[in-house]
């Protein structure tokens, strides 16, 4: 993309762009980088191997054959939806209790939700901008636990008949936990990404088969063996040690003929 990440003694900070929106992430930064924090469009293309490819494949994989961030966090974000708008519907339909001089009142929002106009002048609940990030205990249950509403009927505190065993709307809570199919997405999840790691290994290890069979072939090709070269070191240190045996001992006739010779006898 004709930008160096070292140029000298100065280094760029390289990485992944990031953006709150996934979606947008996936569709719009999927060829972008930043680099020392600004903004970098590489091109489709330009990167096809190594961590970096492998880390950008991570960030714009935003289906389920590419099994990327974008994937999960859309998994993450239609369970936390549905676990918001089933517990609130049936929330809704019970009573709190009325402690503090407070009615027993119907209503109340056990997750919060956002509010957006209805065009007359009114309002009304939008789950689609609840995500795994912002999922949340509504305001009054965080306020006070006594605006769970836990009873099927209006409480009244001057008539003990209305508290006793008046626990309805929690046993539909529980009863909609157990069977709603929640544990069932998250398993999902779960076992897609667990897939996903185990085929990643996979391919990973069939790589490393696979440069260990070319680095064997290279060095084959290259004809260098390490025991073989072993060999032949000690071989030829034994016959430069022979040979200098037989040097030496030529030196020493030569010696005794130029300096002994016609000595004897004088």
């Amino acid at each position: 993309c004709g930008v160096y990440l070292v140029q000298g003694s100065a280094q760029a900070d390289i990485a992944s762009a990031v953006e709150p929106d996934m979606t947008a992430w996936a569709e719009l930064y999927r060829n972008r980088l930043t680099l020392d924090g600004a903004s970098l469009d590489i091109g489709a293309g330009t990167v096809t191997g190594g961590s970096l490819y492998a880390h950008m494949e991570m960030v714009r994989g935003a289906d389920a054959k590419a099994a990327g961030i974008p994937d999960y966090m859309s998994r993450l974000n239609a369970l936390a939806r549905a676990v918001a708008q089933n517990v609130n519907t049936i929330h809704k339909m019970g009573f709190t209790y009325p402690a503090d001089g407070m009615p027993s009142v119907d209503g109340v929002n056990f997750f919060n939700v956002a509010l957006i106009p209805d065009g007359s002048g009114g309002y009304v609940e939008d789950y689609s901008r609840i995500t795994a990030g912002n999922f949340a205990l509504g305001d009054a249950v965080l306020e006070s636990v006594y605006n769970i509403a836990a009873a099927a009927e209006p409480v009244d505190l001057s008539n003990p008949a209305t508290e006793s065993g008046n626990h309805e709307i929690i046993s539909k809570l529980i009863a909609d936990l157990d069977n709603s199919g929640y544990y069932g997405m998250l398993n999902s999840i779960v076992g897609h990404l667990a897939t996903t790691l185990k085929s990643g290994r996979s391919i990973l290890d069939t790589k490393a088969s696979l440069l260990g069979s070319i680095d064997t072939q290279r060095t084959s090709v290259s004809g260098v063996s390490t025991d073989e070269e072993t060999t032949n070191l000690i071989v030829y240190k034994q016959t430069y040690q022979a040979c200098s045996r037989v040097i030496t001992a030529i030196d020493e006739m030569i010696n005794t003929l130029v300096n002994n010779t016609g000595l004897v006898g004088r």
